[in-house]
């Protein structure tokens, strides 16, 4: 089955990479006309902790410490996790995604497979052999060739499990989470919510300001060199990808992007670079307006809070990874977006 890497999603991810890599845009005013930036209106949230946003919790708790059961007093039924052993052919012939060894379906028959290879195991005993005479679907997007056509599958249930999810009470978040009582858990639970909502409303807050600030903001020139060296450097992400999957840089993008050809790919490149050099412009043109300043004390505790999210263990090795100037800007964006969403107004 082909998988498809959306370019932009890998984008989103490489972008810390990219910035504050040597880029040159040292005059923003030079190129940036500010749109306004403070005093915006931006979404209220809710903050309230309801009583379905415990049991949300409490409910993923008890799941999360289910116990595995193996069955082998019964048949496969839905709702089984099932491991199996199958090969598939068409016309007498097998191919790449119609195989599996120890393969685990989580939950029998909640989807994602041709209609009846799910079903065709109810009612089987672990131990079990048995063929499936299935058609795959018209159309088929994971395979066209195969649309429509029939085939066999050789079929071996090797296990089936049941999760038991154990009883909510004091025993329970004793024994799994080191509270004596679920009402002293469930005061956790609360607590935690609220930094989550807490936490989930400033990101978004400022997620929907910054965008309005960009979108409000015009570039009289992009500095070519800066985008040309954002889009070298998206080129170098994806050479490494496609190094790693050992395949040439253009069946890779042709396979595991949604781009037909190489120009495309590099033509959405170029306009996500020209969107990271706006929003870094936007940016150093507001801190230099509002006289926004980093100290020592800042830029090492920035470091030791999030190195180690980085999974590193030095500032040396942090600032090695993603350079001084790279970890500078994300400061400088971090207290200019403090302070322009303290001039919001929530509506």
């Amino acid at each position: 089955m082909k998988k498809t890497m959306r370019l932009a999603a890998l984008l989103s991810a490489a972008v810390l990479l990219f910035s504050g890599c040597g880029k040159k845009e040292e005059n923003p005013s030079d190129n940036v006309e500010l749109g306004e930036y403070k005093g915006l209106t931006i979404s209220k949230y809710d903050l309230t902790v309801t009583d379905e946003d415990v049991n949300a919790k409490i409910a993923s708790f008890l799941q999360d410490n289910a116990k595995k059961n193996m069955v082998t007093d019964r048949a496969a039924e839905e709702g089984d996790e099932v491991v199996i052993d199958f090969e598939g052919s068409v016309d007498g012939e097998t191919s790449e995604g119609m195989t599996g060894t120890d393969y685990t379906i989580e939950s029998l028959c909640s989807g994602g497979y041709i209609q009846g290879f799910e079903e065709g195991i109810v009612g089987h005993k672990a131990g079990d052999e048995f063929v499936l005479d299935l058609q795959f679907p018209d159309p088929y997007r994971q395979n066209e060739e195969l649309a429509g056509k029939p085939v066999t599958f050789k079929m071996k249930l090797k296990s089936i499990y049941t999760w038991e999810v154990p009883e909510y009470n004091d025993e329970t978040v004793s024994a799994y989470a080191g509270y004596n009582t679920t009402q002293e858990y469930e005061e956790q639970l609360k607590s935690d919510i609220a930094e989550e909502k807490a936490q989930n409303k400033d990101n978004s807050q400022k997620n929907e300001l910054w965008g309005k600030i960009v979108e409000a903001s015009q570039i009289r020139e992009y500095p070519q060199e800066d985008v040309d060296s954002y889009v070298e450097d998206m080129k170098n992400y994806y050479q490494q990808y496609a190094t790693l999957y050992q395949m040439e840089y253009e069946d890779f993008i042709k396979t595991y992007t949604n781009f037909s050809t190489v120009s495309e790919a590099e033509e959405y490149m170029e306009s996500e670079a020209k969107n990271y050099v706006k929003q870094s412009l936007v940016m150093k043109e507001i801190v230099k307006r509002e006289n926004i300043t980093i100290n020592d004390d800042e830029y090492l505790s920035y470091c030791n809070k999030n190195m180690g999210l980085y999974g590193y263990e030095t500032v040396e090795d942090f600032e090695a990874a993603y350079t001084r100037a790279g970890i500078e800007e994300s400061i400088y964006f971090e207290k200019m977006m403090d302070l322009l969403l303290s001039t919001a107004i929530e509506e």
